[in-house]
């Protein structure tokens, strides 16, 4: 039996197992598209160096075993602890959720390697109290078993313990299997769990493609005329990628949604109304395309972060730009732009210059004048509020910020203002204790206020 339940009483012990023999299978019932990669009978789909475990319920040097569903890992006895490693005999080198529930006695360490055996793309599972990293934890459980998910996009992991964030961007390489830890003391493990991503990446939306004329197609399995999300990533318009969508894709997959994301040309190599046909060109790509891979080509709702957010809501609101490509701007349904700034650029200019001024900065040498265009009509031109009319077919917007933010917050008010006043849905939703990054790679867990309000709206204007 494992160190834990030889400290409890025989009755209470064979209670719990018969517990979790009926709940545990219900309570991941509700988890489509996961399987296991423990069956919890034996160490089949894992190898120990070269050597395959298949059918083994222990290790041949018994630091693994399974014992009652559970993979036990134990320490070394060896003074230093010699560390060594369990890996998947498989490798997993799309985007995947990778779930699992582990216990860890006093002051044990352990680790899952994702992809590579270097500790900067290994994440800690410890007795995290007593060992660290993540001493700050509250809802740790000590001597109990607790929650991890880690959530892979393209060479970044999103890592949570019992929902609170271990690391927001864990590197890792783009191939690999996956690997168990042993080192100190006991930590075992159960339930663990894998979905899969089905992710299209690199497809180009231009001819001739340029190396960022590519977008990446998220799909469910089986998808089948599904609304379709089109992200557009910030990065102030100078850098960022399409891979930078953290935990978005699984959660509007889950929802029943196609997402797409899409990469553009980047100042100073082309100038600001080149990245905007850039974004409206990539619409056209998913309006002709997206039915290949599931989705429905007149329910696309457009959002974007930051930079992302100010060409989304100009791409929405500025008709030109899809009519350019011979597109009608009924097939967006709705928009949502996440902390943007700029949806008023000359009131931004104003406010950036006026506040350098008065506290005797220097002016930005490459500020929002000049990646405008360092013209006023430009200016104006690239603000989405001038180009907000009645009757235009622009859709409902959700416009998300963080609500300590005066600026981003002003903004906000600002085009959902000029929306109303046209007689366009415009809400306006503020982050409470956020961050202009947090509001971004927040979106999409469950107990966050503007996953909520951002579903609600969704589906609120998809019915239209």
């Amino acid at each position: 039996m494992s160190w834990l339940n030889r400290q409890r009483p025989a009755r209470s012990s064979t209670f719990a197992l018969l517990v979790s023999a009926v709940l545990l299978p219900a309570a991941h019932a509700q988890e489509p598209g996961f399987k296991p990669i423990f069956n919890g009978k034996d160490l089949t789909g894992w190898r120990l160096g070269k050597t395959d475990l298949a059918g083994k319920t222990a290790s041949d040097d018994g630091r693994f075993a399974v014992k009652d569903g559970v993979l036990v890992i134990a320490g070394s006895k060896d003074t230093p602890p010699r560390m060594t490693e369990i890996d998947t005999a498989e490798s997993y080198d799309g985007d995947f959720t990778l779930r699992l529930e582990f216990r860890a006695s006093k002051d044990a360490n352990s680790g899952i390697h994702l992809r590579d055996k270097a500790f900067a793309h290994q994440l800690q599972i410890r007795d995290y109290p007593h060992v660290g990293p993540y001493k700050t934890l509250t809802d740790y459980k000590p001597g109990d078993w607790n929650a991890i998910e880690v959530v892979v996009a393209g060479t970044r992991a999103r890592c949570t313990c019992n929902g609170e964030l271990l690391e927001a961007a864990l590197a890792l390489p783009d191939t690999g299997p996956l690997a168990l830890q042993s080192e100190i003391n006991v930590v075992e493990y159960r339930n663990i769990r894998i979905k899969a991503q089905e992710v299209k990446r690199n497809l180009p939306y231009a001819t001739p493609a340029h190396e960022r004329h590519v977008l990446d197609v998220y799909s469910p399995p089986h998808a089948k005329n599904l609304p379709v999300v089109f992200w557009i990533h910030g990065g102030g318009w100078q850098v960022g990628d399409k891979s930078e969508v953290q935990i978005k894709p699984q959660a509007f997959l889950d929802r029943g949604f196609v997402f797409v994301s899409t990469n553009y040309r980047l100042l100073p190599k082309v100038d600001m109304e080149s990245i905007v046909r850039d974004i409206a060109r990539s619409i056209h790509w998913v309006h002709d395309h997206i039915a290949e891979y599931g989705g429905d080509p007149r329910r696309i709702l457009v959002m974007g972060h930051s930079a992302g957010a100010q060409l989304a809501a100009l791409v929405c609101i500025d008709d030109r730009y899809l009519k350019a490509e011979g597109l009608s701007p009924g097939i967006i349904k709705g928009c949502v732009p996440v902390d943007g700034d700029t949806y008023d650029v000359p009131a931004i200019i104003e406010t950036a210059e006026t506040r350098r001024r008065v506290h005797g900065q220097p002016q930005a040498t490459y500020g929002h004048r000049e990646k405008f265009g360092n013209d006023p009509a430009k200016h104006r031109d690239f603000s989405a509020v001038t180009h907000v009319a009645r009757d235009k077919g622009i859709p409902p917007f959700l416009i998300m910020h963080v609500a300590e933010n005066p600026d981003t917050s002003a903004q906000a008010q600002r085009l959902a203002d000029a929306l109303k006043g046209a007689g366009i849905t415009a809400r306006v939703f503020g982050a409470r204790e956020s961050t202009h990054n947090k509001i971004n790679s927040d979106l999409g867990l469950p107990d966050d206020p503007g996953t909520k309000a951002l579903f609600e709206f969704v589906g609120e204007a998809l019915k239209k």
